[in-house]
């Protein structure tokens, strides 16, 4: 994401000073800063100098396998220690413009039948949804003291080129024309274009109506899984076959796709984590959002998925 915001930025005609901590991007029009990994000992002043906005993006994503005190304790250092050191930060230098913070819509749950919507009650089931939820917190509290402004972005799972996860994979399936056991799963979804949630972001950023709120960011469509790999089909020009398969083969599978990743800490490509995200339902309301903003999502999602398959295949890799 955070180099999808830098550049329409920078076309946009923003000033932008990004940072890194391994490998400095390319892209000679940021002003890149190398922290290092961030957690509660990160100095972010010469970061922030003249700075008047700050959108916080970095954090430790989802991680397949087994949760266990470990991936807790890095969770706690980078998502929650480390934003509570950059809004400190942030708030001592009473910065004037917005602070605006990327968190997710897990913090509600990963897996529900209900819509999710800004008022959803937030019972997160994964150590990664409760970082975020008290990286929320903390931006509240923190910054309000302080006459702080800020706005709360939860984004819904995030597609676009380069993205990896299930999505990657079923753009790699559907290219090679390999016949998905899909036809059974009758979920509900919501998904968000990277072109989608930079337009969002940077409107949240001086937007009048967005201060002190708690954003959902989707594209605006639910789709179930099957109708997923038909959209991608029809936007690659591929043939997809979907066949049904019954979940209860599906469940005993992923059990024993569970098996080297509880000893080897990694994944088979089918294990209870990815079979979950494949069928559950997770769908997304963002009509507060968009009414908010006054905004709509510039692009659809059949536009969306054309453009990542479009770069997929420009940079001559398959989605990974």
């Amino acid at each position: 994401m955070g180099r999808h915001l830098c550049a329409e930025l920078v076309k946009r005609g923003f000033q932008v000073r990004g940072t890194f901590r391994n490998k400095r991007p390319d892209s000679k029009e940021v002003e890149w800063v190398d922290i290092g990994n961030i957690g509660p000992e990160t100095k972010w002043a010469s970061v922030l100098t003249g700075v008047t906005h700050v959108v916080h993006l970095a954090a430790l994503a989802h991680q397949v396998g087994v949760e266990n005190e470990d991936t807790q304790r890095s969770f706690q250092r980078i998502n929650v220690e480390g934003t509570h050191g950059l809004l400190k930060a942030v708030a001592s230098i009473g910065m004037p413009g917005r602070f605006c913070y990327v968190s997710s819509s897990g913090v509600v749950c990963t897996i529900t039948e209900d819509l999710i919507t800004e008022d959803s009650p937030c019972r997160p089931d994964s150590a990664y949804g409760q970082s975020k939820l008290q990286a929320e917190h903390l931006v509240q509290t923190v910054l309000r003291p302080s006459g702080g402004h800020w706005t709360i972005i939860r984004p819904t799972l995030v597609y676009g080129p380069g993205n990896p996860g299930n999505m990657a994979r079923l753009l790699r399936l559907i290219r090679v024309g390999v016949p998905l056991p899909l036809g059974g799963i009758r979920n509900r979804r919501s998904f968000v274009f990277v072109g989608n949630l930079v337009d969002a972001l940077i409107r949240c950023l001086d937007h009048p109506g967005v201060e002190g709120e708690i954003l959902a960011i989707s594209d605006g469509v639910v789709v179930s899984t099957p109708d997923l790999v038909r959209m991608i089909g029809l936007v690659s020009g591929r043939r997809v076959r979907i066949f049904r398969v019954p979940m209860v083969l599906f469940r005993l599978l992923a059990r024993i796709g569970d098996v080297p990743n509880a000893i080897f800490g990694r994944s088979v490509g089918l294990d209870t984590y990815s079979l979950d995200r494949l069928t559950g339902s997770h769908a997304v309301e963002a009509r507060r959002t968009f009414e908010k903003l006054q905004w709509q999502p510039p692009h659809t999602m059949e536009e969306g998925l054309a453009l990542t398959l479009s770069a997929e295949l420009d940079s001559g890799k398959s989605p990974s």
